[in-house]
């Protein structure tokens, strides 16, 4: 009898597949690695300029944190104020690192993020929820979340940028970003809960039309928010800094970010970097496009300097940065991912001490995507 059990649950998976199959008769196509002739929308393009537009963009320096900064005063331990408001001269157990971890939150607008990697002893020098949303125009200047069940509200980080291929109707992508320092747990790792984004559809259903005509998806559009948090530990070298840039920029062909870094970067033996942003996707709902996976980024000190670290032709890690894995199971449109480099993977000079800029090179295949901000950290 539970042979029997197992065989009809097969039979019955099966039957749901193929009946998939039948409603939407461009998903097996999809699933051996093509997608639809239609020209734009669904989150992906096939228009040759946008496919073949190689654009160079700078993020803005918001800020860069190290220990001694702290210490004296110069930068403030508390937050995005001018003057310190907590301690003039506070004293950390070590120098700076980071963390960030996200939540795609398309026809949803809440997400839980599971921040994990922070050492038992740290001390929290900034924590901020960033969440990007695609408005109607003009774009309001901040928006609203609730984060582990407080309301917070976000400034938009520079300008909005182009929405990514659904078709929106007269629409941008926005960034922004709250400080939630204050309500960070006093074990800093931990299931966060983020609710209340702006989205026009809240019931979590599935985002995805799989086959032409797409409809024109309705305002705003929620994509997904990510917690990053800054500590300091006794682990951590003295001389560690951490630089954070923002965007956002849309990105369809060869996007080149030049990320300037003010002061020059120390003396280091390990380089981590983070990068978090909207609309990587695998292909439709849960059937992967093969062709719409092979994003590539690069990094390194300049334009002539880069190493492909994500993506075909990389020896680190093949895999896209845009697939939507912050979204699993179903892949839900945005990401976070970040690298570490030093001895373990035999980049030990990917960044050279006294460099003031990095660049992150994207590459993209078809699946238009917002790249919203970026974290380093030399140590």
């Amino acid at each position: 009898m539970r042979g029997y059990s197992k065989t009809a649950f097969s039979l019955a998976l099966a039957a749901l597949f193929l009946a998939a199959l039948v409603a939407q008769p461009h998903l097996l196509a999809q699933s051996q690695g093509t997608f639809p002739s239609q020209f734009e929308g669904g989150g992906y393009t096939r228009d040759p300029k946008k496919l073949t537009s190689r654009d160079s963009v700078s993020f803005v320096q918001d800020i860069s944190l190290e220990r001694t900064d702290i210490e004296t005063g110069l930068v403030p331990l508390d937050d995005e104020v001018a003057t310190p408001l907590i301690a003039i001269n506070p004293v950390l157990p070590g120098g700076v690192d980071h963390v960030a971890a996200g939540t795609g939150t398309r026809n949803a607008g809440n997400g839980t993020i599971r921040l994990r990697g922070v050492p038992a002893g740290a001390t929290v020098v900034r924590a901020w929820l960033y969440w990007g949303t695609v408005f109607a125009n003009p774009v309001p200047a901040t928006s609203t979340a609730i984060f582990n069940g407080t309301m917070v509200t976000g400034r938009r980080i520079n300008a909005p940028t182009a929405e990514p291929c659904w078709l929106f109707q007269n629409a941008s992508f926005a960034a922004y970003r709250a400080t939630v320092k204050a309500l960070i747990t006093s074990t800093v790792n931990g299931n966060y809960q983020v609710s209340g984004l702006a989205s026009a559809i809240t019931n979590g259903t599935d985002p995805f039309v799989c086959a032409p005509p797409f409809p024109t998806p309705p305002t705003p559009g929620s994509e997904g928010a990510t917690l990053v948090v800054i500590f300091s530990h006794s682990s951590v070298p003295s001389r560690a800094r951490t630089y954070i840039h923002e965007g956002p920029t849309l990105v369809t062909g060869t996007t080149t970010v030049t990320n300037i870094l003010s002061p020059a970067l120390p003396v280091h033996t390990f380089v981590k970097q983070t990068r978090f942003g909207a609309d990587g996707q695998i292909g439709c709902s849960v059937f992967a496009v093969p062709a719409l996976n092979g994003e590539i980024t690069a990094f390194g000190p300049n334009l002539a300097a880069l190493t492909i670290i994500k993506g075909p032709g990389s020896t680190l890690n093949p895999s896209s940065d845009w697939s939507g894995t912050d979204g699993m199971c179903m892949n839900q449109l945005w990401d976070t991912q970040s690298d570490a480099f030093g001895s373990v993977n035999g980049m030990l000079n990917l960044l050279p001490a006294g460099g003031t800029q990095y660049v992150v090179q994207y590459t993209g295949v078809g699946d238009c995507f917002v790249t919203v901000a970026h974290i380093l950290t030399v140590k």
